[in-house]
């Protein structure tokens, strides 16, 4: 099994699951994480092929699902909020739709143009 990069950010509360976009990685996440540890424990994850996480064959939808369920069992985390940035986005997504027992919540905040 490959386990994915995960930072724990620390903090008290509901866990919260940070995912990065494209060719990125959980590094975009440490300002965002310091303000949210707060009200809640934060981890971030590197998605597979980026940042400090080996690359996964075949690169899937439905592969990176499992490797980051992997991971968050692997760091003890039951149920999170995960939220996702692009790619990021869908992932989170995707995570909750494969794992409803595990997931509160899908959060894939976006920015509109001009």
């Amino acid at each position: 099994m490959t386990l994915l990069h995960v930072h724990d950010h620390g903090g008290d509360g509901p866990q919260l699951v940070l995912l990065h976009g494209y060719a990125r990685s959980l590094a975009d996440w440490d300002a965002s994480a310091a303000l949210l540890t707060a009200g809640h424990h934060v981890l971030a994850v590197d998605l597979p092929g980026h940042g400090r996480s080996p690359g996964i064959s075949p690169w899937t939808i439905p592969t990176v699902v499992r490797h980051i369920a992997d991971a968050l069992a692997a760091h003890g985390v039951r149920e999170a909020v995960v939220v996702g940035h692009s790619l990021g986005g869908l992932i989170a997504v995707e995570y909750a739709r494969a794992n409803p027992d595990r997931a509160r919540a899908a959060v894939t905040p976006f920015q509109t143009c001009c």
